[in-house]
């Protein structure tokens, strides 16, 4: 193990002085910057040995609150009522965007950019920018290493967007067949059971920070021969500063994250 570590250690220290910017043509008066993730496992098995006292973490989807119809008001059930004095306001544009802002954003293809609506539609000038594509190569060649996830995306930081990470080994089908079992459905999320499954959040203040909050499915052995194995959960809170035009890693005991970001505007 601590062989594997070091030569994966090895090819993170390549990049981390490598830097690259893009000139873009856009709007002088909104920041834009492109955030690069690569997350790795650096032990690719599915399985974890018998601990008879492992309690596993509720999965929990990001809720946001719905306004249905402009010029509600909140209520403290988190629903969105009629406004007695809505004729009073003139909008609640802005507001509405900010209740949804807890909405995971998917990435359904790298280098797109995210609108106010929060989806990532096609950003025109993404042939100019960096990639880590070459970083990702690199990884693939060393057999101890399983690429989980990457995702390339270009936001401004005024909101906050959380990124969506859902990817790894689908336990879907193996949990059908009763291959596997799960004693708590609190686990799972919706859609495909997947072995990682979270999200990511970057701001900026003073510093840049990313917050990721990042659920680990494994499956745990179980004692007696005739038993069926079952299928754990496990939450990661993240909070990391990292630097601009500079390659963060981001280690945990089975996986890491590889994050860079750049600002594109000028």
């Amino acid at each position: 193990m601590i062989k594997k570590f070091l030569n994966f250690t090895s090819l993170i220290l390549v990049f981390l002085n490598y830097s690259a910017y893009a000139e873009v043509a856009i709007d002088e008066s909104v920041d834009l910057y492109q955030v690069k993730l690569i997350m790795v496992a650096h032990n690719s098995s599915n399985n974890i040995d018998f601990h008879p006292n492992f309690i596993s973490d509720n999965y929990i989807e990001k809720d946001f609150i719905e306004v249905s119809k402009n010029n509600c008001i909140i209520s403290d059930e988190k629903t969105c009522i009629k406004y007695d004095f809505d004729y009073k306001v003139e909008t609640f544009n802005d507001f509405k965007s900010a209740l949804e802002s807890d909405k995971d954003i998917e990435i359904s293809k790298n280098n797109c950019i995210i609108s106010d609506e929060k989806t990532c539609i096609k950003y025109d000038f993404d042939y100019k920018v960096e990639t880590f594509n070459d970083f990702k190569s690199a990884l693939e060649s060393d057999k101890d290493i399983e690429i989980i996830s990457h995702l390339e995306w270009i936001q401004n930081l005024s909101s906050n967007y959380k990124i969506k990470i859902k990817d790894g080994y689908d336990y879907s089908n193996d949990l059908i067949n009763g291959d596997i079992e799960v004693n708590d459905i609190e686990i799972l999320g919706s859609g495909r059971i997947t072995k990682y499954e979270g999200s990511l959040l970057i701001t900026k203040n003073k510093f840049f920070n990313v917050s990721i909050d990042m659920f680990e499915r494994k499956i745990m052995a179980q004692p007696g021969f005739f038993s069926t194995d079952f299928l754990v959960s496990k939450k990661y809170n993240i909070s990391q500063k990292i630097q601009l035009k500079k390659v963060t890693y981001i280690d945990r005991e089975y996986y890491g994250i590889i994050i860079k970001i750049i600002r594109i505007t000028d």
